[in-house]
């Protein structure tokens, strides 16, 4: 036990050091606990868009996952444009999201409500790709799978959380108005996170330029 406990010590040192070098990683990480906070909110409206606001009974339920798993196939098509944008892709489709989830909350149409969840879906995938590029590149082979796995335990344990806790919200708020909180919230995990990764990399610059003069 104590000798795992020295193997693990130094590899959790060393990822730390490799997290904080990165700005990249830093926002992967951010955005890894951050969004599932209102994926699992969105999650969740699935069903209750489809059944209660539109009333689409339980072929609605079908209808709107069947919506986004067109746009999960279009990502697939799509993610290879934001090859050289990585870290911008994930931000603006973040940004999109939340701009598409606030449409969805105030949609009266139910074939409105399907194309937003194609162009949700599509949004989401190529972020997620943009993501996982970002993750692999900046994170040496030996340590990826452990980074990784990290990364979707935390995502996982964030988006099984605000599911449960959306579920609650649902008794007192109604859900048009979770539903844009939500796209508001996927709006200023965008902002912040562009905000925060343009303050770091000038700080790594200033750092950088003060170092060369020395």
């Amino acid at each position: 036990m104590i000798a795992r406990n020295s193997i693990a010590a130094p590899i959790f040192l060393v990822i730390w050091r490799l997290v904080r070098s990165s700005v990249a990683l830093q926002i992967i990480i951010l955005f890894e606990l951050w969004v599932p906070v209102i994926n699992g909110i969105d999650n969740v409206l699935i069903s209750v868009y489809a059944i209660e606001v539109f009333s689409l009974g339980d072929w609605g339920v079908g209808l709107f996952y069947a919506a986004l798993g067109i746009g999960l196939v279009l990502s697939n098509w799509c993610a290879r444009y934001f090859q050289q944008w990585l870290l911008l892709g994930v931000v603006m489709c973040l940004l999109v999201e939340g701009g598409l989830l606030m449409l969805l909350s105030i949609a009266t149409l139910p074939v409105i409500a399907v194309l937003i969840y194609i162009l949700l879906a599509l949004m989401s995938g190529v972020g997620n790709a943009c993501l996982d590029t970002l993750l692999m590149g900046d994170t040496p082979e030996k340590y990826r799978g452990l980074i990784y796995g990290l990364v979707t335990a935390c995502s996982s344990s964030m988006l099984g959380l605000s599911m449960f806790g959306a579920g609650l919200l649902l008794e007192v708020v109604e859900p048009r108005k979770l539903g844009f909180a939500g796209g508001l919230g996927f709006a200023a995990i965008a902002f912040i996170l562009t905000a925060y990764g343009w303050l770091r990399e000038r700080e790594a610059f200033k750092i950088r330029r003060t170092t060369k003069r020395t």
